[in-house]
């Protein structure tokens, strides 16, 4: 029973310290940001249901992602026309 026990606990122990490992700096993917910023690219041709879809996702965004959205669009390059 104690070799089981030792057993559980370091697979368990392996498999905790292997998720919270990466990269320092760097966030984990985050889905709704993504769907967010596909949602922007689509409605920038006039397309409703994005623009809708847009707005509806925003709302769902906390603040932290938000910050992130808004830190995104403040450092892309301007377009040369």
């Amino acid at each position: 029973m104690k070799k089981l026990y030792l057993i559980t606990f370091l697979l368990t122990s392996l498999y905790t310290f292997s998720s919270s490992a990466g990269p320092t700096g760097e966030k984990a993917f985050d889905p709704l940001i993504y769907s967010y910023l596909t949602a922007v690219e689509l409605s920038k041709d006039g397309n409703i249901n994005a623009v809708k879809n847009r707005e509806v996702i925003y709302s769902f965004l906390n603040k932290d992602q938000k910050l992130v959205v808004h830190n995104y669009f403040n450092n892309l390059p301007a377009k040369d026309t």
